[in-house]
Order: structure tokens, then sequence, then C-alpha cells
């Protein structure tokens, strides 16, 4: 009996009672909402939020110490995509906020109320499983100097062995936001597959008013450009929004208290953390090889006109 899964009801709300009744007295059962009620526009939130939950709750050698954790936090404890969007939802603001970690890289999209998480996909224990899923030529194209497939395996199962080494030289740090753009490329494509209901461009991010990146690879240790092109190289966006950075790492923890006091949360985010690096403007359409595709036209700091043609 205690092999037997546990049994998450999303089904019709009028099956609900009978359905619970049919396995109540062999397994446990949870419920959430239908999330396609009528069965035109999914709505699955409350799936994701409930699935995320028990990720958390049953994962190996977490799920006995779960319950004292909670307490000692009152109860305030959510699995990170749930804390995410907790720190970053705004009236009437889309943020998409990634957080690239030692073991898993998160994607959450505040407008659609949407989150996936990648395990195995990270700058720590999950850069040896990036590696093996991107390949060391994915690699190799972000480094300024060569470097070959042993000297990048080592790389990885040196950080897998101890995630918490800051980079020692310009070798290494190259080597981490190449790792980086590959995991924010790896999250850019399941959200591709992961998110139907956005109504996706093929390869295409659901556009955002702000997006956010979070981890130690974007804190205030790094260069606030080469983090701005780590963004722009793996997630790929397109549209006009502000790119900014969680530098000091606190939007996690943010988002879990946010459930006592949202509005202090979203004040010392935006105070205190959140550093804004700039403006984004990424057009996209069809261009003709040899044919003028975009005029640019700015002022400069001291008012001097910028101008540039797009070919």
């Amino acid at each position: 009996p205690q092999d037997r899964p546990l049994v998450v009801y999303a089904g019709p709300a009028p099956l609900r009672q009978a359905a619970i009744a049919a396995v109540a007295e062999r397994t446990a059962v949870r419920t959430v909402d239908n999330p396609c009620p009528d069965g035109r526009k999914p709505n699955p939130g409350a799936l994701r939020a409930e699935l995320a939950l028990l990720q958390l709750a049953l994962a190996p050698g977490k799920g006995s110490a779960l319950p004292t954790i909670r307490e000692w936090c009152g109860q305030r404890l959510l699995p990170l995509p749930l804390a995410l969007l907790n720190a970053y939802s705004r009236p009437g603001v889309s943020v998409l906020a990634v957080d690239v970690g030692s073991q898993v890289t998160a994607l959450v999209h505040t407008g659609l109320g949407a989150h996936l998480v990648l395990q195995g996909c990270g700058l720590g224990q999950g850069a040896a499983g990036l590696l093996a899923a991107v390949g060391p030529a994915r690699i190799q194209r972000w480094l300024t100097s060569r470097l070959g497939e042993d000297d990048i395996a080592d790389w990885a199962a040196n950080r897998g062995l101890r995630p918490w080494l800051a980079c020692e030289d310009e070798r290494s740090c190259e080597l981490e936001f190449a790792f980086a753009r590959e995991a924010l490329g790896q999250a850019r494509a399941a959200a591709c597959l992961a998110w139907p209901e956005a109504g996706l461009q093929e390869g295409s991010l659901p556009k955002a008013d702000v997006i956010v990146g979070g981890g130690a690879v974007f804190s205030s240790a790094h260069p606030a450009a080469s983090a701005a092109l780590a963004l722009l190289d793996g997630l790929q966006p397109v549209g006009i929004c502000r790119l900014a950075v969680d530098w000091l790492g606190l939007a996690p923890a943010f988002g879990a208290l946010a459930q006592a006091n949202p509005e202090a949360v979203r004040s010392a985010l935006e105070r205190d953390d959140i550093t804004v690096l700039g403006t984004l403007v990424a057009p996209m359409g069809q261009g003709r090889p040899g044919r003028e595709a975009l005029l640019v036209e700015g002022e400069g700091i001291q008012g001097a006109r910028l101008s540039c043609a797009v070919a």
C-alpha cells in the first residue's frame, strides 16, 4: 500500500466525488480545478501549482524534513517557480523571469501564470547533465578561446562537486556564461512546447514587459553587460521590453514572504534588488538579402543624434 501512487484529480467537477470515492480507500487523492472546463481555452495554472508542491514534498531526501522546515518558515515555503510568480506578479505588467541555479533552471511568465522547471540543467550539480544534453560544440561556440571537449567536461564535473566556487579567471567566467546561455536556451525550447496556450510563434517566447535573470550567474559579482548578453543569446526575446537582473538573489525568498505582505515585498524588490540593465528593442519580420531592413535613430546622453541602417 505504501507504494501506491498519489492520485491528482483535475477532471470535471460533477464527477469529482465519484472519482474520489472510487479510489479513496486504496490511495490518497488530491483535487484541483479542471484546467479546461469549457473545452476550449486551457487554464492549467492550478494544476501546475499543485504538481509543483507535490514535487517539493516528494523530492528524494526532502519529504521527511519538509514538515519541520515548513514550521520553521511559518508555513511560507514554496517551490521555486511559485515563489518567482509571487515575487514578480504586478497588476498590468507581464514579467518573464528565469532562475539559473545549480541543479535546475526555472522559467515563469506572470502574464500567463505559467512556469516550468528543467531538472539536471544548471551550473553546479546540473552542469554535467546540461553538457550531455547540448553537447560540447554548443558550449564551444560561445568561447573566445578554443577549449577541448575534455576541458569543458572537467569544468562541468568540478562544478558538480563544488557548485559554490566562484569564477577564478576570465576563462572560468566565459565557461560559466556559456553554460548559462545553453541553460536559457533549453528553457526557451521547453517553454515553446509546454505553453501552447500562449499562441507562440515558432521558437519564440511569449512577449513580456520585463525580462528578469536570476541565479548566481546574474549576481552583482558579474558585469552587467555579460548578464545582458547571456539573456539575449539564451532567451532570444523579440519585441520591446526591459532587461533586468535579480542581482542580490532575493526574489525566491521574497516570493515566499509575499504570501504574508505582497506590497512590502514588491517595494523591497524594486528598490533594493532588481537592477534594470536597459531597454531591449528586438524587431522580428521577413527581410530580403541586401535590402535595408531597419533604420534606427536615437539621441545620445549629451544630445548627439545617432542614426544606423541595418541590412
